[in-house]
């Protein structure tokens, strides 16, 4: 895995402002698809729903304002429908990332429109330090929620759902959350109000898991928690660190037990701090997450915008990134991959990590990694390739695939590259040369005359197929 954030709230990634027309809007994340995929990016995980409004067309919410400037303005066309063509097109997943309870993200500056929930359903909402919130406490909120994540999965090509650590906000010091009376309308079984609200998010979290399964079981769930689970000083179970705001005790988000239960499909904790610092180390959370993701992928989190910019001197060696990216590769099988937080970053270049990703990390195309649980089955290979040589290059050229024994056609195809003379290794990467999607069906190479080409096929899963005759 090769992902990277892209942040749609307050304009800070994309759009680049609010009001762009649509012509502007597509061209700049063109430019951004092009540039993530010369950079050897896989995954794209885009902000669709980031305040209880939506980045796609929606029956239940309004358009998001980070789009026209103004909530519930239509932008004319479908951000997430274009960026799924344009990505798949490209070799990358999809993951549709939704903020669940978050409403309102700052009552003082937010546009809010009359058809936003926070208007509609006025009951569900608790006003909480700047921002708004859905009441995970509510059964009825839980399953508006579920229902619109649903309906995005029923309705759109997404490769994943995406929540990232916002779930009961991040407590605020003499600031209690309020849901007092939910706690004794709903709360009756529990004692305790902490693991009253915990049960609310593992059922949250365990009802879009079946939902997910039944609709579109290929499509992969995953979540971004905090980089610390619990503390071990709180929990023999939990991690050498000494974080403030553990995700199991502050935000009521257990995602060891979702993963324990298989409810998600990966986990990604964003671990945003140096190897060694001493407080959460990188390189002691790492492989606590790689013991307890239980068969799971393990994805990590990386904080490009701590580059050069951060208390923590370690932050000011530019080996710093890489030395936890070639730790995460290291802790495979374990491990997965990462995603780096967050485009812009990486498109600004933060501490020349885009050009030493460019140069040499990631210099070479990937698989996104198979889940086995999901699907193991090929595709079929392409059909008839051929490449046919010009002064200019070489075009390679074949049919598409019937479908497998499982029913599916390819998903992308994999174009490998090799010299002439040269004995062909599968397991090279250096001869891994293209990831396209399947609308394709040619490829032209301006450096092709001196090369020999084989074309496999992947399923959605990643699986590979056998190399055509």
């Amino acid at each position: 895995m090769r992902g990277v954030w892209i942040s749609s709230i307050y304009n800070i990634d994309w759009p680049a402002k609010k009001g762009l027309e649509k012509k502007e809007q597509k061209e700049s994340l063109i430019a951004m698809l092009d540039e993530h995929q010369k950079t050897g990016i896989n995954a794209i995980f885009l902000q669709v729903r980031p305040s209880s409004d939506a980045f796609y067309r929606s029956k239940y919410e309004p358009w998001s304002e980070w789009l026209m400037g103004e909530q519930g303005k239509k932008p004319w066309y479908d951000p997430l429908k274009f960026i799924l063509k344009e990505a798949h097109a490209r070799g990358m997943e999809v993951h549709a990332w939704f903020n669940p309870f978050r409403a309102i993200s700052n009552k003082a500056k937010d546009d809010i429109s009359k058809k936003h929930i926070s208007k509609l359903h006025p009951e569900w909402m608790v006003d909480y330090h700047k921002g708004t919130y859905i009441n995970p406490g509510i059964p009825e909120a839980r399953k508006y929620i579920i229902k619109l994540v649903t309906d995005v999965v029923k309705r759109y090509d997404i490769d994943g759902v995406h929540f990232d650590d916002y779930f009961y906000p991040y407590p605020v010091k003499g600031q209690p959350f309020n849901d007092e009376e939910t706690f004794k309308k709903h709360g009756s079984l529990f004692t305790d109000k902490g693991d009253w609200r915990r049960a609310n998010v593992d059922n949250f979290i365990q009802t879009l898991h079946v939902n997910i399964a039944n609709e579109k079981p290929y499509i992969k769930f995953g979540v971004s928690p905090f980089g610390v689970w619990r503390n071990k000083v709180n929990d023999e179970l939990g991690s050498a660190t000494r974080a403030g705001i553990p995700s199991y005790d502050s935000i009521y988000a257990d995602t060891r037990k979702w993963l324990e239960k298989e409810w998600i499909d990966y986990s990604a904790p964003q671990l945003y701090w140096s190897m060694d610092f001493k407080p959460a180390a990188f390189g002691v959370l790492l492989p606590w997450w790689a013991d307890n993701s239980f068969g799971k992928h393990l994805y990590i989190g990386h904080a490009l915008y701590k580059i050069q910019n951060n208390y923590d001197s370690a932050w000011y060696d530019l080996n710093e990134i890489p030395n936890q990216l070639n730790a995460v590769r290291e802790a495979s099988p374990l491990a997965h991959g990462s995603i780096l937080f967050r485009s812009k970053f990486l498109l600004d270049n933060y501490g020349g990590m885009e050009k030493k990703l460019q140069d040499s990390i990631y210099q070479n195309p990937a698989f996104v990694p198979q889940m086995s649980w999901k699907d193991v089955i090929p595709p079929l290979p392409p059909r008839k390739v051929k490449v046919e040589y010009a002064s200019n290059g070489a075009t390679i050229k074949w049919k598409k695939p019937n479908r497998s024994v499982g029913g599916e056609r390819a998903k992308y195809y994999a174009i490998y590259r090799y010299s002439k003379g040269e004995e062909f290794n599968k397991d090279d990467s250096s001869q891994l040369f293209k990831i396209i999607g399947a609308s394709e069906s040619k490829f032209f190479d301006s450096q092709g005359a001196k090369y020999v080409y084989k074309v496999s096929s992947l399923d959605r899963n990643w699986n590979e197929s056998e190399f055509a005759e």
